[in-house]
């Protein structure tokens, strides 16, 4: 019945072994050809199991055939949608995962750039959140609403002048610190679970990429551990913080320590960057930015080189005797203590011009 419902199927798509060789069926034959034989009614089983003679000769299923019971139910040409054999339709929808907040990390290519943008965005959002402070407030009085809202325009002017300023270094580390804690919590939000729930022990999971750091949580930032908190470093330098290799943020702060060490090496990279950061995976994310660099492709060009010409006949001569073609080589002055004078030497170096022979160098006196 399998065989039947592949062959009367009109509908289904079916893995290419089998509808290779339905499609070979459905050409040689046509469909109503197939009907299905019960065991009972296989005249087969009669010659492979065995049969009595008396009943063989009075068989009308063994010499006539089985009985044709006319079109199948289509109820039993039903495939069921469990069949191994049938292809599974799968509907994929493609939707946009990159948020405003990637686009804005997208953007920007220069570390700087981006940390005074999002300064810019966090004084910006803290006025807006002051003046809903200041309109959330309610008064009984009229009098008191109109000192409010003399209040508020005050204030109102006050936010402008205040967002008109330049940025101060403390708005800019905020931002900072603001981009760092969305990356953790992008790539490392597990380990920051278990870093909250266990406030005074910095174990993680085992299986945690980060477990070989020791990792702590401090301001709300993963941090490097360690045992070096007495030494005499800045807090940055003893416990860094963790960035993952695939964010598009840690290739920006990668280019930017490579611009400060003056398109230097690996190493000075590496050494400058984990004065505040500690990237997972550092070596080929400094490996993607300096291939990417042109000034360092021009720094690391080669040269020109010139071809030499073709060598002369005397240094292809094989078959003469050594030292027939011979070149020399003056060398010195030697300055030569005798007794309590120095003296000046020359030496002569002879040179076979077909093989690798070469003679002592002898003195030359002058």
């Amino acid at each position: 019945m399998s065989v039947i419902r592949y062959i009367c199927n009109e509908t289904t798509r079916f893995h290419t072994f089998v509808a290779n060789r339905v499609a070979l069926i459905r050409e040689a034959t046509d469909v109503e050809q197939w009907n299905y034989i019960d065991s009972k009614s296989n005249p087969a089983d009669m010659a492979s199991r065995g049969i009595k003679m008396k009943r063989l000769i009075n068989s009308s299923i063994w010499w006539n055939g089985p009985i044709k019971t006319g079109n199948q139910d289509q109820e039993d040409l039903k495939i069921g949608i469990d069949d191994p054999e049938v292809k599974c339709n799968v509907n994929s929808t493609m939707t946009e995962t990159c948020d405003v907040i990637d686009k804005l990390f997208l953007h920007f290519s220069d570390w700087m750039n981006l940390k005074r943008s999002v300064a810019w965005i966090l004084a910006v959002k803290e006025e807006l959140a002051r003046r809903v402070k200041i309109k959330k407030q309610t008064v009984t009085d009229f009098q008191e609403k109109n000192k409010k809202k003399k209040d508020e325009q005050s204030q109102k002017m006050k936010i402008k002048t205040r967002v008109a300023k330049e940025l101060s270094t403390k708005m800019i580390d905020e931002a900072e610190e603001s981009i760092v804690q969305y990356v953790q919590s992008q790539h490392y939000s597990a380990e920051i679970c278990d870093l909250q729930q266990k406030r005074n022990s910095r174990q993680i999971k085992h299986y945690s990429s980060l477990r070989k750091l020791d990792p702590i949580l401090s301001r709300g930032i993963l941090r490097v551990g360690g045992r070096i908190d007495k030494a005499e470093l800045s807090y940055d330098s003893k416990h860094p913080i963790i960035l993952p290799k695939n964010s598009p943020i840690t290739e920006v702060i990668v280019r930017d320590g490579h611009k400060r060490v003056g398109h230097l090496g690996k190493n000075t990279m590496l050494s400058e960057l984990r004065q505040k950061f500690w990237i997972v995976g550092a070596g080929n994310v400094i490996k993607s930015v300096v291939s990417k660099c042109i000034t360092c492709r021009k720094y690391q060009g080669q040269t020109l080189g010139q071809k030499m010409g073709d060598l002369p006949q005397r240094r292809l001569s094989t078959d003469e005797p050594p030292f027939t073609n011979t070149g020399m080589d003056f060398f010195g002055p030697i300055l030569v203590k005798r007794g309590r004078v120095c003296v000046k030497r020359y030496g002569v170096v002879f040179t076979c011009l077909a093989r690798k022979w070469r003679t002592a160098s002898t003195q030359i006196h002058v």
